[in-house]
């Protein structure tokens, strides 16, 4: 709009205000010719060092940060699975991403306009040097002297007019395009620059002066930043003495002295890693961020995974290396104890005999998830166990396989106060009289930890929470104990717990226990203060008895399960305990009615074991 008005009343009036005089008369001085060369140097300057250099340099940072972008969201995501970072944190480098994006995207757009600028301006000085010498000659009657240095010297103005903003605007931009990246803003870092250093401020404030003096402006233009930045240097030059007066010397000793002892003490909260996977040096590369199929993209689909099957979301996983392992050894570490500690060996793969192919040279081992006899297998014998029917395992998915089991078998413990609370929080968004029913009013904190983590002990899963807060508002008020509660939680959620133990048969296949022993475990009062009377060889030859039925079920590819009145359940399972810990005790009440159930026989200390019975017959829920 500038130029345009300016370019109007030059070629109408001849007369484009004081300003475009001024300007005219500060380049020209005189020699027309030469002021005229000067706004054309200004223009090359401007048009091939400053636009064109910037217009380039911000193309390529767009395009490398384009390139870079797929890898940062990666590392991102990659800390936060680890846990080095929370998710407010990977939120703000994610917005963080965004803005660096949004701004390098834009900057290149805006390149344009300064260049755009810049190419107007010498259009501009041409229209009005040329239109305006032809209009003072042929509509003004000037002569041909008159008419040049008249339009001369204000196309030579407006020139310089148009010029210093466009100069002033894409040097601005070339400094914040080719600015190393840095936390602070701009500005932060120009003061940061300037106000330690006040002569230099002082020297830069007095040659605006000078310029303003020379040039034939009003200093009033120049007065408001001359008054503003002589302040600051006033003020930092101030400051700076202060700071060496010599009776203060020994007070900021003390202080400095305070300072490193503050510094000493630490100040970062305290870090506890519910899941932890520690690496050897040697299988650090499956950790590593350039792999597209590393640890940290597999990890979430790992928890997600269990998330589906148990209906708990797991806390997030740190990896990390470990110097004390052996290099090709990895460690997964619960709560600050190793759970597992197993050997990998990223260039060879895992094979497993079912007993029935022919055997392979190799290094004999055991399956950590499942400890099955095993062999790690040369790269170069791939072929020749895929000729022979092997299942080829890569070392990766061997880590991942047992990741996956000690998540499911250590679940309940990954269970606390705080997720418990957050899943009450998450449900009373939906259901919050439900909610308001149970807590805090009937039930405590713990007492619904408990009954969640006694669930997931015994690998119920806990994704009909529905059904279970409604049992828990049910019998909240007039039971408080956890076993009692999660006993009648079973039962309600008797539709997972048969689906768990159908086979393709649609039916479940059980052992049951003879009648007197049966009768042995059944608690008159609460099952928790049950204790078995049992002397220890027949406590023994019980759970031998059991771990035997237990691998026949194996065997045969079923899920092993006793089944066992509703009394005797609870105490049977604190029995049986850590001994057989995948073996399913069942009662009654948690089949559905009309479930096919086939017994394969039953368990008796004074017969030992009694043979098949119960052949295809159908048992309902409830004791006959």
């Amino acid at each position: 709009s500038l130029g345009l008005g300016c370019t109007r009343a030059i070629l109408s009036q001849a007369n484009a205000g004081k300003i475009v005089s001024a300007f005219g008369n500060l380049t020209i001085r005189g020699d027309y010719v030469a002021g005229l060369l000067v706004i054309l140097v200004l223009f090359l300057i401007q048009f091939l060092v400053i636009t064109k250099g910037v217009n380039r340099t911000s193309e390529v940072i767009a395009r490398f940060f384009l390139d870079s972008l797929p890898g940062k969201q990666m590392a991102i995501e990659g800390e936060l699975n680890s846990g080095l970072i929370t998710q407010d944190e990977a939120r703000r480098r994610r917005e963080e991403v965004s803005k660096e994006g949004d701004f390098y995207g834009s900057m290149e757009g805006a390149i344009k306009f300064v260049r755009g600028e810049a190419i107007l301006s010498f259009i501009l000085i041409l229209i009005n040097l040329i239109a305006g010498f032809a209009i003072g000659i042929l509509q003004k009657g000037m002569g041909y002297q008159d008419a040049f240095k008249t339009y001369a010297l204000l196309a030579a103005g407006l020139g310089l007019v148009l010029q210093m903003p466009a100069l002033l605007t894409s040097s601005t931009s070339g400094l914040i395009i080719t600015r190393a990246s840095a936390k602070k803003s701009l500005a932060s870092d120009l003061l940061s620059e300037y106000v330690p250093h006040p002569k230099t401020l002082i020297l830069a404030l007095g040659a605006i002066l000078l310029l303003g003096a020379l040039s034939g402006f009003s200093l009033v233009a120049f007065l408001p930043l001359v008054v503003i930045g002589g302040s600051l240097g006033y003020f930092s030059l101030r400051k700076k003495g202060e700071e060496h007066h010599p009776e203060e010397e020994e007070e900021k000793e003390t202080y400095s002295e305070t300072k490193v002892e503050k510094s000493k003490t630490p100040v970062e909260p305290i870090r506890i890693d519910l899941i932890r996977i520690e690496l050897g040096y040697g299988l650090l590369s499956l950790a590593q961020s350039s792999s597209s199929d590393n640890l940290f993209q597999t990890i979430p689909a790992l928890r997600k995974e269990v998330a589906s099957e148990l209906g708990i979301r797991l806390p997030q996983v740190r990896v990390r290396d470990n110097l004390s392992l052996k290099p090709f050894e990895y460690s997964i570490v619960l709560k600050e104890m190793e759970l597992a500690r197993r050997e990998l060996f990223t260039d060879k793969f895992l094979v497993i005999n079912p007993g029935d192919l022919p055997e392979i040279e190799g290094d004999d081992t055991i399956e950590p998830a499942f400890n099955l006899p095993a062999k790690w297998i040369d790269q170069n014998r791939k072929k020749e166990a895929e000729d022979k029917g092997y299942n080829l395992i890569e070392p990766k998915a061997v880590l991942t396989t047992h990741l996956f089991e000690l998540f499911k078998e250590n679940a309940y413990e990954l269970f606390g106060l705080q997720e418990t609370k957050d899943l009450l929080e998450e449900l009373k968004i939906q259901y919050p009289a439900l909610v308001e029913e149970i807590f805090p009013g009937n039930l405590s904190l713990v007492t619904i930890q408990k009954v969640f983590q006694s669930l997931l002990k015994e690998k119920v899963p806990v994704k009909d929470l529905l059904t279970i807060f409604e049992v828990l508002a049910e019998k909240s008020p007039q039971v408080k104990e956890p076993v009692l509660l999660t006993e009648a939680v079973r039962a309600g959620l008797k539709r997972t717990i048969t689906r768990q133990y159908l086979d393709s048969e649609e039916r479940i296949t059980v052992f049951t226990l003879d009648p007197k022993l049966e009768q042995s475990f059944c608690a008159s009062g609460n099952p928790a203060d049950f204790k078995p009377t049992f002397k220890p060889e027949l406590a023994g030859r019980l759970v031998y008895e059991c771990r035997l039925k237990a691998e026949e079920f194996k065997s045969k590819g079923l899920k092993p399960a006793i089944l066992v009145s509703s009394k005797a359940r609870y105490p049977f399972r604190q029995f049986i305990g850590e001994s057989i810990p995948d073996l399913g005790v069942l009662s009654y009440e948690e089949i559905v009615s009309g479930t096919r159930v086939y017994s394969i026989g039953s368990i008796s200390l004074e017969n030992e074991f009694s043979g098949e019975t119960a052949l295809n017959r159908e048992i309902k829920p409830e004791r006959l």
